[in-house]
């Protein structure tokens, strides 16, 4: 696995808390202000229509394709070529 580096605060964030430099509570705070990037199978116009998520199996459970910065997301650019960068609060609030 290679070292992985920040490209954002949401990331500087998370390298944090898995170090324990910062607490889960203000990494959770970081992460509902910050926006993640969604692989779209479709083009997404600018009110989100058209957004066609990429879901993948984790164990018998659909996960939803979510990262934290636009060129993470291009190892899926594959099938996906779009993205929808939404705030990660909004997409929290969207889960059922």
């Amino acid at each position: 696995m290679s070292e992985f580096f920040p490209l954002n605060e949401l990331e500087v964030g998370l390298v944090a808390a898995q170090k324990k430099a910062i607490s889960v509570e203000e990494f959770i705070r970081k992460l509902i202000l910050s926006d993640l990037v969604l692989p779209s199978a479709g083009e997404v116009k600018e009110d989100g229509s058209g957004f066609q998520p990429i879901f993948f199996d984790k164990v018998g459970t659909k996960m939803l394709a979510a990262f934290t910065d636009k060129t993470r997301a291009l190892q899926l650019e594959h099938i996906a070529e779009y993205y929808l960068a939404i705030n990660a609060l909004e997409v929290l609030r969207r889960i059922p």
